[in-house]
């Protein structure tokens, strides 16, 4: 069943589980592209910054969905920025996306301080089990 934006559902196990509704995925992805026009004219720190304040407001509301569908905004938060990237760089296309993956890693975003809900998730669930 679907409530206040979550999927409430029974895994194979019987096991109740939570995950975001389609259409607030939908929503989601549709304002993640607003902040991340690839001719917005924004430096990538203000656009990090940006990111930031928002990501933390979603991962607020949607930190008890699985892990798997923050990690799934995590990575589509990264191919966004990557386009900015790849677009600045002259390097704009689908086709070259690999070599954008290998230029701008997982771990450059790291560096430029994006917030991860998906780590951010592991954190919260080793603080609560105590295991810091």
């Amino acid at each position: 069943f679907d409530y206040l934006g979550y999927r409430f559902y029974a895994d194979d196990t019987g096991k109740l589980s939570r995950t975001i509704k389609p259409k607030k995925q939908k929503a989601l992805r549709a304002r993640l592209a607003q902040l991340t026009r690839r001719v917005s004219g924004i430096s990538t720190a203000q656009t990090v910054q940006q990111l930031n304040c928002w990501l933390v407001g979603v991962f607020g509301y949607f930190k008890h969905a699985h892990r798997r569908v923050l990690a799934t905004l995590d990575a589509h938060v990264r191919y966004r920025l990557r386009r900015i990237f790849a677009k600045r760089h002259g390097m704009a296309g689908c086709a070259k996306r690999w070599k954008a993956h290998q230029r701008w890693p997982n771990a450059y975003f790291v560096t430029l301080g994006l917030f991860s809900m998906a780590t951010a998730r592991d954190v919260i669930l080793h603080s609560h089990r105590g295991l810091t």
